[in-house]
């Protein structure tokens, strides 16, 4: 059971998405964009010692 936080940010490095939880809880979230363009996924580890899945699942 770790705390880990996800950003998920555009390619002018702006935060469109931020959550902190614990690896014990499911997190299942989506977000859509309007434009095209790079977009980063990052997850900081903040506390204790863990492993999760992350599954990435590309929508229409």
């Amino acid at each position: 059971n770790m705390k880990y936080e996800l950003q998920l940010l555009d390619d002018a490095g702006n935060r469109l998405f931020n959550t902190v939880n614990w690896s014990d809880k499911k997190l299942d979230w989506g977000i859509g964009v309007r434009a095209p363009g790079e977009y980063t996924l990052r997850i900081y580890g903040l506390s204790r010692a863990g492993k999760y899945h992350l599954m990435l699942i590309e929508g229409n």
